[in-house]
């Protein structure tokens, strides 16, 4: 009973941190209820000890490097309650996450790991076809937010959910599921291209091609899709190419060619409250400039918009923070990388690829979300847990692996011994 507990309040908790930011939804999954949630899946991982198995995993030690630095940079923050409080909800998220994922995918026996995705894909669907949430820009250029909070967070739920129906229409076993699946994939791209989210539409990007180059059949294949990669990316970047292009995704309809327009003043004053961080940073959720916090479960009313994940982690824990957030990043992939190489089964490999897509997409995208330092945020929630669940599946399938490889083969010409007790003498 405490396993299916587990595999129900996993998915839930997923949810709840994403449908915050959902109309109507919202109602359900407040900034206050996804709190609760994560509490009631952190407390049914206890009783067998499986809330530690972030803490098992091969980069578990830069992990936990990683949070007490968050922790310490309490001492000499200049909101020194905020940072507490915001290093204590990363711990609890990430770990609870990871944890719940690692477990998800060690239960995960009739069901493949990524079903824990389907949730963010029905609502990715929903909100986008539900309402029609169009939104001008000031500049007659239309934006379509859909029953989400803005456009771009439109886009963030379309590009998350584009992993479950690209796996499903991989393995689909008739003609039907693989037409249901393109169907869902056409859709989701579709909300992504009238969001005109340009680091979601990135992340999506990315999701596509590390699963077609994992799956294709060779080299050359490979190589076309990183070729198409290349192009489709320039086109979003290189203004000139496309007109149409230009005015719904790069300049999004501002004069001028300049496709950062609407990002270099925040990213400038980023740049310059990083150097303000130093080597110590000013404390983990710090804003440079803001000392005033008002005591709650969320942190919205408080700071500025970073716009980058990096110099937001430069500004609040420093440069010390900062390398301890590379050697993080490092690890992670490097354990991930290990476990997908050693993958025969084109079934395990595609699960696994795709789930490996959509944290190197999270990651694309905070250069334009400072998610990373909002571990209450949807993409946070997103990253650990599905860090959680490719870790769990990668442990448990290259285990399988192992244990199969390290089985001597038999030899056809090798006796079978006799066991001692079966022998008779002849007298």
């Amino acid at each position: 009973m405490l396993a299916s507990a587990k595999n129900v309040l996993f998915p839930l908790a997923v949810l709840a941190f994403v449908a915050v930011g959902i109309t109507y939804l919202n109602d359900i999954f407040t900034t206050t209820t996804r709190w609760a949630f994560l509490a009631l899946l952190a407390a049914s991982l206890l009783p067998e000890q499986d809330f530690l198995r972030p803490f098992r995993a091969p980069f578990a030690p830069v992990l936990f490097a990683y949070f007490l630095w968050c922790f310490a940079t309490s001492a000499w923050s200049g909101v020194p309650l905020l940072s507490l409080l915001k290093s204590a909800a990363l711990t609890l998220t990430a770990a609870a996450l990871m944890a719940g994922g690692q477990t998800w995918a060690a239960n995960a026996k009739s069901r493949a790991a990524i079903y824990f995705l389907l949730p963010i894909t029905i609502v990715a669907l929903l909100s986008g076809f539900l309402a029609p949430g169009a939104q001008p820009t000031g500049s007659g250029l239309i934006i379509y937010q859909g029953l989400a909070q803005n456009p771009n967070y439109l886009g963030l739920v379309a590009a998350l959910g584009l992993p479950f129906p690209l796996y499903l229409g991989f393995v689909a076993k008739s003609r039907g599921q693989r037409i249901i699946a393109a169907l869902i994939v056409v859709a989701l791209l579709f909300l992504l291209w009238r969001s005109g989210s340009r680091a979601s539409i990135l992340c999506g990007l990315i999701i596509a091609a590390i699963f077609a180059m994992v799956v294709s059949s060779g080299r050359r294949v490979s190589l076309a899709i990183a070729l198409s990669v290349v192009v489709a990316g320039a086109v979003i970047v290189a203004p000139e190419l496309e007109q149409g292009v230009v005015e719904r995704v790069v300049i999004k309809g501002k004069a001028g060619s300049d496709i950062f327009l609407s990002r270099r003043v925040t990213w400038q004053k980023s740049y310059e409250a990083a150097r303000k961080g130093g080597v110590l940073g000013l404390g983990y959720g710090v804003s440079a400039g803001h000392s005033v916090f008002s005591f709650g479960l969320t942190a919205n009313t408080y700071g500025r918009e970073k716009g980058n994940a990096q110099l937001a982690v430069w500004e609040e824990t420093g440069l010390v923070g900062l390398v301890l957030y590379w050697l993080l990043l490092v690890g992670i992939f490097g354990s991930l990388w290990s476990g997908l190489s050693k993958l025969r089964d084109r079934e395990e490999r595609a699960e696994a690829a795709v789930m490996i897509g959509a944290l190197v997409g999270l990651l694309a995208q905070s250069c334009f979300e400072a998610w990373w330092t909002a571990p209450g945020s949807a993409e946070s929630s997103l990253f650990w847990s599905t860090l959680g669940v490719t870790t769990g599946y990668l442990q448990l399938r290259t285990a399988t692996v192992d244990s199969a490889s390290r089985q001597p083969a038999a030899r056809p010409f090798d006796r079978v011994p006799v066991p001692t007790a079966q022998i008779r003498w002849n007298g």
